[in-house]
């Protein structure tokens, strides 16, 4: 009998005892359930930071590769650079050496030909620029029998202008005579 007064008295308190047990048991069930789909998204965060990192890297790696060509083209650029710069140099030079040279043979074929008053004529003025003219004319009409190693002189290479057209002090174009004013 004791023992039922002892349980009608403490009822209220066992019967909430056992519902903050049960409250308890669906709050640890609740923890695990959190617990373990924590565990899944760590997991799945740690791949996908693993991937990163191997992304990472190879990244780097491309940059560095990258980088390294970057750096043998510029390489290959300056030595392109250079041997162009060379090359040029060379064919300024050959090219003085040929101007010199054609130079020298149309200064001598000038000097030791009738033409040669041409160079005596008056200098000064516009005398001085027609007859610069009608020399490149004449030189341009005698040059198919000067052998100039393929320079091609044309008087259409020339410009006209009225300061050096209908020059009447020399003509040329009659053989090398001077003509009467």
């Amino acid at each position: 009998m004791n023992a039922l007064l002892y349980l009608s008295k403490h009822r209220q308190q066992i019967s909430k005892n056992l519902e903050k047990l049960e409250a308890s048991d669906q709050i640890r069930k609740e923890a695990y359930r959190v617990r373990q789909e924590l565990a899944e998204k760590n997991e799945s965060l740690k791949e996908q930071l693993d991937s990163t990192k191997v992304n990472l890297s190879a990244a780097e790696k491309g940059k560095s590769n990258a980088e390294l060509e970057v750096s043998r083209l510029q390489s290959e650029l300056r030595l392109e650079k250079k041997k162009a710069t060379a090359e040029l140099n060379l064919l300024k030079i050959d090219h003085n050496r040929e101007k010199e040279s054609l130079e020298a043979r149309l200064q001598k074929y000038v000097l030791d030909s009738p033409s040669k008053r041409l160079l005596r004529t008056k200098i000064g003025g516009n005398a001085f620029l027609k007859g610069t003219y009608k020399l490149f004319r004449f030189v341009c009409k005698v040059a198919p029998e000067l052998d100039l190693d393929g320079y091609d002189l044309k008087l259409d290479d020339v410009p006209s202008s009225s300061l050096l057209e209908g020059d009447s002090e020399i003509d040329l174009e009659e053989g090398g005579s001077e003509a009467e004013p």
